[in-house]
């Protein structure tokens, strides 16, 4: 005989908020949010604030507001508005606002309004508001408001504040530079 399962859930058993959680103790710490997600093993699992989503195997372990946490231990702890996308990007310390796409890219101590683009971008100790594109840009103690643009295969580093830094450039003979469209403003 069939049987009325309707009885055995209890209304504080649901949740009405939206939240969502997939996967062995994923969000099972405290899904704060409206709403939250959390996909995988583990993923949300200590703290998801309001709008958190954490996608993969212990991603977004403790995030702040609107953060996005998407591969294998990425964002496990993010400030608000941060997103970290790759295997352990953005893993631990991302500040607010910071942008981590790729391995191991803005992996440990990501300060606010950083982005790291890039293997290996900006993977230890990112400055505030600095800038890492490509592979290994920037890998240890990017200085702050500094940009690091690096396509040379291997480290490059720049720990000075405020600096741009581009490797490598081109060596062109002056008949082969346009002159109107290369412009170089040094305030």
């Amino acid at each position: 005989r069939p049987r009325d399962w309707s009885s055995d859930v209890c209304s504080s058993d649901l949740n009405t908020r939206g939240d969502v959680a997939i996967g062995y103790q994923a969000g099972g710490g405290t899904q704060s949010g409206d709403p939250t997600t959390s996909v995988g093993f583990q993923s949300g699992n200590t703290t998801q604030s309001q709008g958190a989503v954490a996608i993969g195997f212990k991603s977004g372990r403790s995030q702040g507001d609107a953060t996005v946490a998407i591969g294998y231990q990425a964002g496990e702890s993010q400030s608000a508005y941060a997103v970290a996308v790759g295997l352990f990007a953005g893993q631990s310390s991302q500040g607010s606002g910071a942008i981590a796409v790729g391995n191991q890219a803005g992996k440990t101590s990501q300060k606010s309004d950083a982005v790291a683009i890039g293997t290996q971008a900006g993977s230890s100790s990112q400055g505030v508001s600095a800038i890492a594109i490509g592979n290994l840009a920037g890998v240890t103690n990017q200085g702050n408001n500094s940009i690091i643009i690096n396509a040379t295969g291997s480290t490059l580093n720049q720990t000075t504040a405020n600096t741009f830094t581009v490797k490598p450039v081109r060596n062109a003979s002056a008949a082969n530079v346009d002159r109107k469209s290369t412009r170089l403003n040094s305030s």
